[in-house]
This record gives C-alpha cells, sequence and structure tokens, in this order.
C-alpha cells in the first residue's frame, strides 16, 4: 500500500489540545465526520455495543445503525452505556475506493468511552482523525495506522518465505519463523510505546481495558499464523512450527494473564484462541491433523482460569466452537453451571434453546437471485442444509468446494435441498458471486438477507462467525448446528450421514 493511502495523523497537535478540551467538557459518544462525495457514499453503517457481554457479540447481535450525510458531513449521538462500548464501522458500499480506505477501519471494533468523539475526514485517498476525535480515539487511528505498516512487513517476510517453494523448506521454516517472532515482537514494543504515550490522557480503568484489548488483538494475529501453517501448512514445514511454537509460546499468555481484571473480550479471545492452538498444536505432534473441538477446549480454560476470566474466556470458546457446532449434555452441563455471570449464563442457555437438536428452526422470508421470495413453508417436507457465507470469505469458498462430494451424493434426491444463504451488503456483489460457481453450485437455492438489515436470521442463531452450516430436517427443526466440517475429507462421511438419518422417516 503506498504511503498516501495510509491513515496518517494529520495536525496531531491541534488534534491533541481541542481532544483534550472536549473529554473535559462533553460526557455525550459523538461519531461524526466528513466524506469526499466523488466516493459516492450516502451513509455510513455501523454497529454499536455497550452490555456486559460487549465486543463478543458486536458481529452477530449488534443491530445495524446509519450515519447519514449532509453535504457530505455526519454526526451522530451514540446511546449512553454505562461503561465502555464498541462501535464497528462496515465498510460503505460507494465506490471501490470508499470500501478500500473504510476496510482498515472494520478490523475491529473502536473501544469508546465516556465523552469519546471518533471524528473521521475521507478524502479521495487518505483517512485522517479530525480535530474533535478524543484521545483515546486518535490512539487507536495510530493503531491503525501502525497495523497497516507492519501488515506490509508480514507480506514482504512471507513472500521471501514462499511456502509453495517446497526446496529445503524445512530447513527455511525455522529462521522464518525466527523472523516473523521478531516482528510481532517489535510491532508490539511500538505499540505499547504508543499507548505509553496517550495514557495520561486516558481515564485509567478505561486505559487498562485498552491495553488488554490491543494485546489481545495483536496476539490472535500472531496465533492466527502459527494454526494456519500447523493445520494447513505444507508436511515439510507443519513439524518444524509445531516444535517451535512448543519452544517459544506454551505459557506465553501467562505475561499478561496473571494481571488480567477482566472486560476486554479481545483479550479473553486470546486467551480462548491460545488453548486452541496449544490443542492443535498437540495434536499434530502426535496424531497429525485434528480438528479442535470445543469441550476439550472447555476444559483447558476450566483447568487455567477461574471467576470473572474464567466466565469471559468460556464465553469467548462459546461464542468461537460451542455455538456453532453440536454440544453434548455434559459439555453444556460444565459451561452454563461454571459460568457465574448471569448474561452470559442466560446468553448460553437460550442460544442451547435455539439451536439443539430438535429445535424449531427460524421462520424466514428471503430473495433468491431472480428476486423471488422465497420462505421455509416452501421446503416443508425436505432436509435442507444451509449455508450463510459473504463475498470474499475463504474458509467459505473452500467449504463450497468441500462439498461437492455430499451433493454428488444427493444429486436428484427430491428430499435434499442445498440452501446458501449471502450476508453481503451489496445485492449486486452477491449475484456476481454466485454467477461465478465460487460460493454456490447448479442446483443450490441461493438467498440474500438484504442490504443493511438486522439479519434476524442471523442474530437468531448467534453467527459470528463464517462460514456456518445448519442441517435441518422435514419438520424444519434443527438436525445440526455446523454439523461435520467437510473442509476436513474424514469428515465427509459423517456429514452424509447425517443428512441420510434426517431424511430416513421420509423414505
Amino acid at each position: 500500500m503506498k504511503k498516501s493511502k495510509k491513515i496518517k495523523l494529520h495536525q496531531f497537535c491541534l488534534a491533541l489540545v481541542v481532544s483534550l478540551w472536549t473529554t473535559c467538557s462533553l460526557g455525550q459518544k459523538v461519531f461524526m465526520g466528513s466524506v469526499d462525495p466523488s466516493l459516492k457514499v450516502d451513509s455510513i453503517e455501523f454497529r454499536y455495543s455497550g452490555d456486559v457481554l460487549g465486543m463478543g457479540r458486536i458481529y452477530s447481535d449488534a443491530p445495524a445503525h446509519y450515519a447519514r450525510l449532509e453535504s457530505g458531513s455526519f454526526q451522530i449521538n451514540l446511546p449512553e452505556t454505562p461503561g465502555p462500548s464498541y462501535l464497528l464501522i462496515i465498510p460503505p458500499s460507494g465506490t471501490l475506493q470508499a470500501e478500500k480506505l473504510f476496510r482498515p477501519l472494520s478490523y475491529g471494533p473502536f473501544l469508546m468511552g465516556k465523552g469519546d468523539t471518533l471524528d473521521l475526514r475521507v478524502s479521495g485517498s487518505r483517512i485522517s482523525p479530525g480535530p474533535a476525535s478524543t484521545p483515546a480515539c486518535l490512539l487507536q487511528m495510530q493503531a491503525i495506522s501502525l497495523d497497516e505498516e507492519r501488515l506490509e512487513e508480514m507480506v514482504r517476510i512471507r513472500v521471501r518465505y514462499n511456502q509453495n517453494d517446497t526446496l529445503g523448506l524445512a530447513q527455511r521454516t525455522r529462521p522464518f519463523l525466527d523472523e516473523i517472532r521478531s516482528a510481532y515482537r517489535g510491532w508490539e514494543a511500538a505499540l505499547m510505546e504508543n499507548f505509553e504515550r496517550y495514557l495520561p490522557m486516558l481515564d485509567p480503568e478505561f486505559a487498562r481495558v485498552l491495553r488488554y484489548e490491543q494485546i489481545g488483538r495483536l496476539r490472535n494475529r500472531e496465533l492466527g499464523g502459527f494454526r494456519y501453517l500447523v493445520e494447513l501448512g505444507p508436511d515439510a514445514a507443519r513439524p518444524v512450527a509445531a516444535r517451535y511454537y512448543m519452544d517459544s509460546q506454551i505459557g506465553r499468555e501467562q505475561d499478561y494473564a496473571r494481571s488480567y481484571e477482566g472486560n476486554s473480550p479481545e483479550f479473553a479471545s486470546y486467551l480462548n484462541m491460545k488453548a486452541v492452538t496449544d490443542l492443535l498444536v498437540a495434536y499434530s505432534m502426535v496424531q497429525g491433523r485434528m480438528s479442535v473441538e470445543f469441550p476439550p477446549v472447555l476444559d483447558i480454560i476450566a483447568r487455567r482460569y477461574q471467576g470473572r476470566t474464567f466466565d469471559e474466556v468460556a464465553f469467548s470458546a462459546f461464542l468461537d466452537r460451542g455455538a456453532r457446532k453440536y454440544m453434548d449434555p455434559r459439555t453444556f452441563s460444565v459451561l452454563s453451571s461454571k459460568i457465574g455471570e448471569s448474561q452470559r449464563r442466560e446468553y448460553v442457555l437460550k442460544q442451547r434453546s435455539r439451536t439443539s437438536p430438535g429445535n424449531p428452526f427460524f421462520e424466514f422470508e428471503m430473495v433468491d437471485q431472480d428476486g423471488q421470495l422465497v420462505r421455509n413453508s416452501d421446503l416443508e417436507g425436505k432436509v435442507v442444509v444451509y449455508d450463510f457465507w459473504y463475498t470474499g470469505c475463504i474458509g467459505c469458498a473452500v467449504l463450497h468446494k468441500a462439498m461437492r462430494p455430499v451433493k454428488d451424493r444427493f444429486r436428484g434426491n427430491p428430499n435434499v435441498r442445498f440452501v446458501n444463504i449471502s450476508v453481503d451488503l451489496d445485492e449486486q456483489r452477491w449475484k456476481s458471486s454466485v454467477t461465478s460457481g465460487t460460493y454456490s453450485s447448479e442446483g443450490d437455492i441461493n438467498l440474500w438477507v438484504g442490504p443493511g438489515k438486522d439479519r434476524a436470521i442471523v442474530r437468531h442463531l448467534g453467527i459470528n462467525s463464517y462460514p456456518t452450516q445448519v442441517i435441518v430436517d422435514g419438520n424444519n427443526r434443527v438436525v445440526a448446528m455446523n454439523p461435520p466440517d467437510v473442509r476436513t475429507s474424514s469428515q465427509v462421511p459423517g456429514f452424509i450421514e447425517m443428512v441420510e438419518r434426517a431424511i430416513e422417516p421420509k423414505m
């Protein structure tokens, strides 16, 4: 990315002086800014969450809001919350340039404290913080700028490594991981150095949460690289990466976890993903490639953490794996009995009641690519495999390809239908993706949730990651929420068997 396209801090000193005044004088949280007319943006979609569950549900449960532009500017007062809240900005569907400019802002929510203002100035080539931005928002904008720079560095390192070149790959893997590790350590040091400069201007409790949010988000990125290499990397690299992880990462979470006092969804997510990656690496060293399921992850979390930390990390694990897969009664009992915080426990219980086998599926009405309404009643008597996806989701494309043996098995069977539900924001993009064949096969039913709606079906099912699959029987009752993952070829027979069992009463 060229420097002209990065998010930069302009007129920093002026912004700092004005923002300090704003922090002292206002208690209302504000989202405001201006957008260059050439970008053809008429509104900015955002999600906002401020309850005790925080960011963990902002991708699924938080309803869509819109900041409408008038004469190129917008300002909206955000609802008051008793504590910190999260603002997630969705890239607008104006020009491709507009979407590209806004995309770095959508990688994670802004943490907003009392009286915070996020002021965005969007030109045709960059996004800058305006003078009304308060210190906490300036700090997070600067973190986004740092992310863009360091991600470029990571790309250069990975290109030099070139895992597609198998010659000497095992020997090249450890030096590559040393370079990646050094780059992440430098990234974290720069992030914390910037944080310390702003620390005197932040409320102490808010600053504590923001520190953990930033650390958690960055470390999750690092863990993602390990998970990919250990789980999906070339055979020559996988054992080297697993051993390197055992030598350098086991127990690393304790440096911050010992003093963690809760209330950071990003850090709780990091502690959950640390448990997941520990398991994945252990499996790879003993049994080869295996998928990591929710029950053993919960067991590790229960051994490592107690009290509020357990509540947050276990809930993060539930959103990541438990809410999307079948949960056996024992695991559900452990989870629901050990979570002490009432709102999280109630969410788990409600989600269980919505998606457990035998419970009614959501009643919906959506349009297909020809503009025709499709309802549940149109599929009565059929076993239906629902697939939730969006354009650009790599995992969604991989899943579609992996579903071919399943679709071949039931091709021509009038008792089985495959329904793809897109959560794309733009209708034309969805239609183009359907015709591309990347996410849909001939004979599938393709539905769209609509532009910027609350996505009631997504909220009802608690979907917060993609792809997500649901099998429903002929009586419109759930058979399985995210059945066996066919992206692992050994899971294909289990998926087929599950569909066949659902058909049997109809045969």
